[in-house]
């Protein structure tokens, strides 16, 4: 964007590694120079350390991508040791760094374990949550770079890790979306509409816990630069609501992991839990690149920086 005022710019973070309690592990990705524009999206395999003979739990995550001017985002998937042969047929048939992965981990996955977008710091999970690993697994880091206006760079991200042997309760990253949205123009954004809103809501117990209760700790949503608000709120069957999270103004380079003030909430069978997002797509509210707006222009689900997406996401426990 254009430069500001050098006198009201606000002071960066001094330690890139600030939000975990203490770190543990460190793993690093080798070392990539996207090849791909304007989106590139590539894997790297992490290998989880051998001596590591017993299940462990991951209760804090940080990212740490060296290249911020084209990182987008970054997703650590869990891979269970059955699986790992798969993705070293997949790291082997492509050649340099990594392999590409354009979406996803390009294989099967056993869950996430943690996440990186503009404005994210390191986090420790909420007290007596975590996250488990078996011995042998292996974690794939996916890197979306977004390159548009840029020169390849080269990148070498690291994941920073805070473990323990024994945890409380075993946690999961729930995702939430309205897979319709993915299929053709089914998030239709039109250019020129200035509140263009797209929602979904329905029982989410069907999807993640065959009708059982869980609790809700942290929530996220992600859209891209267009967005301009966005709200998850439970529809209770009794009819009252409850928002599990609100940004009224969204900026795409302040995102976060948000814990719930008040403890965890708890959503039931016959619940509702509504993801509604809103977009500007006006010639006012485009992207700058070389100092120049972009023209608008329809807008529908991608992985791409210039389509968009509307994702809602929560750290949850199932109550067995």
């Amino acid at each position: 964007m254009r430069k500001g005022d050098p006198e009201t710019t606000p002071q960066t973070r001094d330690n890139e590694r600030e939000g975990l309690s203490r770190v543990f592990l460190t793993l690093t990705a080798e070392e990539y120079t996207p090849q791909k524009f304007p989106d590139d999206y590539r894997c790297f395999l992490l290998r989880w350390p051998q001596e590591y003979t017993e299940r462990k739990y991951v209760t804090g995550f940080n990212a740490i991508p060296r290249n911020l001017r084209s990182a987008h985002h970054l997703i650590a998937f869990l891979v269970s040791p059955d699986q790992v042969a798969e993705y070293e047929r997949l790291d082997a048939n492509d050649a340099g760094a990594g392999y590409t992965c354009f979406g996803a981990s390009g294989g099967p996955i056993e869950g996430i374990v943690g996440s990186w977008t503009p404005g994210l710091s390191g986090h420790d999970l909420p007290d007596g949550l975590g996250i488990p690993i078996e011995p042998g697994s292996l974690i794939v880091l996916q890197i979306h770079y977004n390159a548009l206006e840029d020169s390849p760079q080269s990148d070498q991200t690291s994941i920073d890790l805070k473990i323990d042997d024994a945890i409380e309760h075993e946690a999961v990253t729930l995702t939430w979306l309205d897979l319709d949205w993915l299929v053709g123009d089914g998030m239709l954004i039109p250019a020129g509409k200035p509140d263009v809103i797209h929602s979904v809501e329905y029982d989410p117990t069907l999807v993640f816990s065959e009708g059982k209760s869980f609790d809700v700790y942290k929530t996220f949503i992600h859209m891209h630069t267009l967005g301009t608000q966005a709200a998850m709120t439970i529809e209770r069957s009794n009819g009252d609501d409850d928002c599990l999270i609100s940004i009224p103004r969204w900026d795409y380079n302040w995102q976060d992991y948000y814990e719930l003030a008040n403890g965890p909430v708890r959503i039931n069978y016959g619940d509702k839990l509504k993801l509604e997002c809103h977009w500007d797509n006006t010639e006012e509210n485009q992207p700058l690149i070389d100092g120049q707006l972009l023209p608008s222009q329809d807008v529908i689900w991608g992985e791409g920086t210039m389509d968009e997406m509307c994702v809602g996401s929560m750290l949850a426990v199932v109550v067995e």
